[in-house]
């Protein structure tokens, strides 16, 4: 017993002798210079990751193409020991998936060529030695060609995934607290981000909307909004939504403004609110925030309730844009006007008045010989008027110099209406009903070539029509170089003065908001447009029109009166559009002034 204490204590002794004699040499060693903490060092460099030899890359600035939604079937992609630019797709796809996703930017038509240089319809396969090319206006052929390379779903799938490599994480690479708020991991190999990434804001923001039901709908757009809100929730931005009543939204906004305290943070609201809660000087610059990225809100829209440099509301395009434009029966055209290719008109920007009037006077049939038209050029209510002085004269009222002016009463806006009266009076092409759901079901039945309105109204002639169908934007009236689309209506988010303070939450809120709902909305548009039966042409023109919207001013503006005397001076015998424009002129812009009056005290 007491040998084997003997021996137990001889052994530590030794141990301790090894042990100081071990920390000794160590100490006569440097301790590294390093300003960081030892725990976030690597003891070797991270290994440098070589970028894939063919990466996914997306348009540059001053190409003449703009990419569509994204999709694993269609990529463009960077050689990077070429240095040169090609499209893969998927084999077996057909040429309206390609057109989809390449989309020819302004001033620009697309072409897809085979190998013998011949175009290729939409309905084609890809083959291999296809090229795209782009054509300006003018006729020159861009130097910028994209040739097609076809690719098995597991050669795209190997793609998509070489430009996606996983993290690597270097040994014993910890990170001690750090990260945003602490999402850190002491010593260990990954680190823990906040639930979403990114900073935790710790904001709450109270909205009410007049579309309340919008955000929890069971729709694709629903469904993103949730899922941004949520995404936002994670990143520590809440958001609680109210009902706001649509009929009194705007006295209820004035009024809590006059009492010093409003129930809400923003509001969500329509243009002619907006500009009527600004008018009473309730609605904050949206600008003075110093958080709001404008970039993500500087459209059309946002620019209809702008006034120098002052924004009194903000939205996003695929948010508010309600596009007008020309729902057209392909086969109808194709029997009675089939020397006319509306595609090919409007890609070369000769889908003008002249080509629309000419196509609708064909289709003015009588098919049973009893002397009355059985199927007409078009149908439309008086929406078509208001369209034709956007599409000529450039809106119907628009700010110049900072002054909102009604331009459908120049030279322009009479030359609008004296096209339109011709092809009512003269041409008898047009197919008149008052309510536009007449006008839909009437197009729908197959007696008019043509539906001229909002592109809203597709579901319901997509749900009747037994024919091809098509949208093109409304033609370009001879005063114009490029096809015009006013922005009439839209869903701002206000913020009134009283909550001026909340001005930059507000934004960060907003940036989160558009960021999250952006896309979304425009593909599930597009998506829901290829579902009733539109091809990659008419996707192609409404993803270009959401974003080249033109700013309009007329909204709330104009009295009955004056409404009356334009849409008469087209449907009346006895009227002329030039007269009745010189008699109302002075009227109507007095009632340009009277009604921006306000609003123009506030700058």
């Amino acid at each position: 017993m007491k040998t084997n204490l003997m021996r137990l204590i001889s052994l530590v002794l030794v141990l301790m002798v090894a042990l100081v004699a071990f920390a000794a040499c160590g100490a006569e060693e440097e301790a590294p210079k390093t300003s960081a903490p030892a725990s976030t060092a690597p003891s070797t460099p991270a290994p440098e990751t070589e970028p894939p030899v063919e990466e996914i890359v997306d348009a540059e600035e001053g190409d003449p193409f703009t990419l569509g939604a994204e999709t694993t079937d269609v990529l463009l992609i960077m050689n990077n020991e070429t240095n040169e630019r090609s499209v893969q797709v998927l084999e077996k796809s057909t040429m309206d998936k390609v057109r989809a996703f390449v989309l020819p930017a302004e001033g620009f038509t697309m072409e897809i060529l085979d190998k013998d240089g011949k175009k290729v319809e939409d309905t084609a396969v890809v083959a291999d030695g296809m090229t795209i090319q782009f054509v300006a206006a003018d006729g020159t052929v861009s130097d910028v060609k994209l040739p097609i390379v076809i690719k098995t779903a597991e050669e795209l799938e190997g793609t998509v995934s070489d430009n996606n490599p996983p993290v690597v994480t270097p040994p014993g690479g910890g990170n001690n607290g750090g990260g945003n708020n602490g999402g850190g991991n002491n010593g260990g190999g990954t680190v823990t981000p906040p639930p979403g990434g990114g900073t935790n804001h710790n904001i709450s923001i109270n909205l009410a909307s007049i579309w309340v039901a919008n955000y929890s709908a069971a729709d694709a757009n629903g469904k993103a909004w949730a899922n941004a809100l949520n995404a936002m929730k994670n990143k520590g931005i809440k958001t609680n939504i109210s009902a706001l009543d649509a009929n009194s939204a705007t006295d209820t906004i004035v009024k809590e403004v006059m009492a010093g305290k409003s129930s809400a943070d923003v509001y969500d609201i329509s243009q002619v609110m907006c500009r009527n809660v600004a008018k009473k000087k309730a609605a904050a610059n949206m600008y003075a925030s110093s958080t709001l990225n404008k970039s993500l809100f500087q459209c059309a829209a946002t620019e209809s309730v702008t006034f120098k440099g002052k924004a009194y509301g903000v939205t996003w395009a695929s948010k508010s844009v309600n596009p007008m434009g020309v729902i057209y029966n392909k086969d109808l055209i194709k029997k009675y006007a089939a020397n006319y290719d509306i595609v090919k008109l409007y890609s070369e920007k000769k889908w003008d008045f002249d080509n629309f009037q000419a196509i609708a006077k064909a289709c003015t049939v009588d098919t049973d010989g009893n002397g009355k038209s059985d199927i007409y050029g078009f149908t439309s209510n008086t929406n078509v008027i208001g369209m034709a002085l956007t599409s000529n004269a450039g809106g119907t009222a628009l700010k110049v110099n900072e002054k909102v002016e009604a331009t459908m009463c120049n030279e322009a806006g009479i030359k609008a209406l004296e096209w339109c009266k011709e092809m009512f009076k003269t041409d008898k092409s047009w197919l008149y009903k008052a309510d536009i759901n007449q006008c839909v079901s009437e197009f729908a039945g197959g007696k008019a070539a043509m539906f001229v309105s909002y592109l809203q109204f597709y579901p319901q002639i997509a749900a009747q029509a037994n024919f091809n169908i098509g949208f093109v934007l409304m033609p370009k009236g001879p005063a114009q170089s490029n096809y015009r689309n006013g922005v009439y209506d839209g869903a701002y988010y206000v913020v009134p003065t009283t909550k001026v303070a909340r001005l930059n939450d507000v934004g960060t809120w907003l940036n989160e908001l558009a960021t999250g709902t952006s896309s979304a909305f425009l593909n599930n548009k597009v998506k829901d447009l290829a579902k009733n039966g539109f091809d990659a042409k008419s996707q192609e023109i409404y993803k270009w029109v959401v974003n080249n919207m033109t700013p309009e001013f007329s909204s709330g503006v104009f009295s009955s009166s004056i409404s009356s005397e334009v849409d008469s001076s087209v449907t009346s015998a006895a009227k002329q559009p030039a007269k009745v424009m010189a008699s109302i002129k002075t009227k109507a812009q007095k009632e340009c002034d009277d009604y921006y009056a306000e609003i123009y005290a506030l700058a």
